[in-house]
């Protein structure tokens, strides 16, 4: 079961109260801050438990992105500039081991997902992944392009799931 949240500012601001308050947290650090301003690096906004690691990611063929996962964090990626296809899927269903797996930098990489769908980002919309839910980010289906966007690290333990 895929349980990704796919959605944008405005309808995150109608629907606020529905979110953990970690992601509202986020959401309401994303919106006091100057974004055009907002240079390439990692941003304090509760400790361990929450940062934001602004960044500027060059698109690539979905065939040159590996799909990843997590341990501890939930990712909240919000797109700033730019246009990106991330796709989400589960892990294999062969059991095949990952092609890369480090707790401590809380990732995995695997050479492909089982069931893979496409989510097309525009500006200002933004994807909520859980530590099960396998991602490539930073996909294109035509010209390869810099965006820009803010990737939140939400620690698992300040959920209430």
């Amino acid at each position: 079961m895929v349980v990704v949240i796919f959605t944008d500012i405005e309808s995150y601001r109608q629907e606020k109260s529905l979110y953990p308050k970690p992601v509202a947290q986020a959401l309401d650090w994303l919106a006091q801050q100057d974004l055009a301003a907002l240079k390439p690096g990692t941003y304090e906004v509760n400790g361990k438990e929450l940062f934001a690691m602004v960044q500027e990611a060059v698109t690539a063929p979905k065939a040159e992105r590996k799909p990843e996962h997590h341990f501890k964090y939930v990712d909240l990626q919000y797109l700033l500039e730019g246009e990106e296809v991330m796709y989400v899927g589960r892990p294999p269903r062969d059991g095949r081991a990952p092609l890369e797996e480090n707790r401590e930098k809380d990732i995995v990489f695997y050479d492909e997902a089982a069931d893979e769908l496409p989510i097309y980002l525009k500006p200002h919309q933004f994807v909520l992944l859980y530590p099960t839910d396998l991602h490539r980010p930073n996909c294109t289906e035509s010209e390869i392009r810099t965006n820009r966007k803010v990737v939140f690290k939400i620690a698992l333990s300040t959920l209430e799931l």
